[in-house]
């Protein structure tokens, strides 16, 4: 049924085609380059070589990289991205759907479980992330998240091993997709957490779930040691990227000066304002039904309306004191972002109420009640089907020459590094020198060598934008390597014969992150053979 519904969800992509958005170059560009260290054998590239004209692009150094590889590897198998992204996004759909399925058969029945699925499915929010914006990652994430709600139940009522490995890998797979996700969800799942605490024994789910954090971030260290570290070496870090258009301060929903000016409404956030009240009015049942019940709620229960209440708190301005005190929270830029927890909260919360007025409608002869929540499920499906009814659709033939034509282009500016300027990009010549002729050796992404004939010594600018990694030598001595005014790299070259040899060297730490890495997904995987193996034999016994 799930995966039914994941396909009803395609439909309008199966028969329309993929959808644009602002993002969908850039997305595509880092599984361009996905793809291509796949087939190189380099499996996770330091430096892209292809991207901006040739000069090399660290924007994968940044970027979490999980659901390029997913398409990427589909490709790999097709040889179609149209194909191969219809593919994906079925599967986010199904696997986002079961996540939210099995979190809800923690508590609820298997007919209501499958309603709450349903729900998140056809969310605005989720459907948006896809049809309208493209915002491929943070859809991809989407299907993660309910498996890191579901994990920390599991791991909070019983704490078994399969359950404490389940969100270790959830939450490293959360943090390799999408880091605003990961920020958000963070809090989300500590309230979740604290709430779900209440009735279980707190210092050992404290150390369980101390285990699955540490044992997820080590698993993931090998992307976000080195992104947190080499941050402020791109323009994503400047204020820019923090203010105006980018900044919090003008991304909240429901704000009362947009409401009331909406002719001048610059950021298009009315679709947002929508979905919020889409999923608001859907959740109406399930409030009253919380209100009007005289026995206390369950510590599931409690935990989900305090993270439904949290999410839609810090989508509004009232929340705008929070988000101009929490540094690390500024970094998120988009209060509407928390729309993408809500769309899996918010559907096995609304599926509260709708369940049980299933009930009463079969018991009920008044009017009222049928109008109301018909009124309620109209809205949020007007809203679904706007998100992609407004969608701008690309036919399989466009849709694959558009992304091959993104091979070499320039990448989105924000993930240049910072002394990086666009006149670089104008380079024709590989090697850079006045009056001494060379001869290229090797030119592959992380290194390049070339033989300069004698001469008057110069400095020789190179065809690849500077990076602090980059490492040079010069008939096998250490030579500085440095930037130009637009971001090349540049060595001195001395009179006599040369022999340059450019590498783009990884430090010490992020080679350690690497193994840890390596060495946590070994020991993870172990024991969850360990684990299967040992409850397989108490199923026997």
């Amino acid at each position: 049924m799930i995966a039914l519904l994941a396909a009803l969800a395609m439909l309008p992509s199966l028969y329309s085609g993929i959808t644009s958005g602002n993002d969908m170059a850039q997305h595509y560009q880092f599984a361009v380059t996905a793809y291509d260290s796949l087939v190189s054998g380099q499996i996770y590239p330091s430096i892209a070589g292809t991207m901006n004209h040739g000069l090399g692009d660290v924007s994968f150094r940044f970027y979490p990289p999980l659901s390029y590889y997913v398409l990427a590897s589909v490709y790999l198998l097709v040889h179609d991205w149209y194909i191969a992204s219809l593919f994906s996004f079925f599967l986010v759909f199904f696997v986002g759907g079961t996540g939210v399925y099995l979190w809800a058969k923690e508590e609820f029945s298997s007919a209501q479980s499958l309603l709450a699925a349903g729900i998140f499915i056809f969310a605005p929010f989720h459907l948006n992330e896809i049809y309208n914006n493209f915002l491929l990652a943070e859809f991809s994430a989407s299907a993660i998240i309910p498996f890191c709600f579901l994990f920390l139940t599991r791991v909070v009522r019983r704490g078994g091993l399969l359950d404490v490995l389940g969100l270790a890998i959830s939450y490293a797979l959360l943090v390799l997709t999408h880091l605003p996700s990961t920020v958000i969800c963070s809090i989300a799942l500590l309230i979740h957490g604290l709430v779900l605490l209440k009735s279980s024994p707190v210092k050992r789910s404290l150390l369980n779930l101390s285990i699955a954090v540490t044992l997820g971030l080590a698993m993931s260290s090998f992307y976000w040691l080195r992104m947190l570290t080499e941050i402020d070496w791109v323009k994503h870090s400047g204020e820019l990227y923090s203010s105006g258009i980018w900044g919090y301060q003008t991304n909240f929903l429901f704000a009362p000066g947009r409401l009331i000016n909406f002719q001048d409404d610059s950021l298009n956030l009315w679709l947002a304002d929508l979905m919020l009240l889409a999923m608001l009015l859907l959740s109406v049942p399930t409030i009253v039904f919380l209100v009007r019940k005289r026995t206390q709620m369950s510590s599931y229960v409690s935990a989900v309306l305090a993270v439904f209440v949290l999410t839609v708190f810090m989508t509004s301005p009232l929340s705008e004191q929070v988000w101009a005190n929490v540094s690390f929270l500024q970094k998120v830029q988009f209060p509407w972002r928390w729309l993408a927890v809500l769309s899996g909260v918010g559907s096995v919360f609304a599926s509260i109420g709708l369940f049980k007025v299933s009930d009463a409608l079969k018991n009920s002869r008044s009017i009222v009640l049928p109008i109301a929540i018909g009124s309620m499920i109209i809205v949020y499906v007007f809203t679904s089907a706007v998100v992609v009814k407004g969608a701008v659709y690309n036919s399989r033939d466009g849709f694959n020459l558009s992304i091959e034509n993104l091979n070499g282009r320039e990448t989105f500016e924000g993930w240049w590094p910072t002394w990086a300027q666009p006149a670089a990009f104008s380079r024709e010549q590989k090697i850079s020198l006045s009056g001494r002729e060379n001869s290229i050796v090797e030119w592959t992404p992380s290194e390049k060598e070339f033989v300069v004939q004698p001469g008057v010594g110069e400095t020789a600018a190179v065809a690849a934008l500077y990076y602090p990694h980059w490492t040079a030598s010069i008939n096998g001595r250490p030579v500085p390597v440095s930037p130009t005014e637009t971001g090349l790299i540049t060595i001195e070259i001395p009179p006599e014969l040369s022999q340059v040899d450019l590498k783009f060297e990884e430090p010490l730490k992020i080679k350690a992150a690497f193994g840890i890495s390596g060495l946590a997904w070994l020991t993870t995987v172990i024991l969850v053979i360990i684990g299967l193996a040992s409850g397989r034999r108490k199923e026997i016994n």
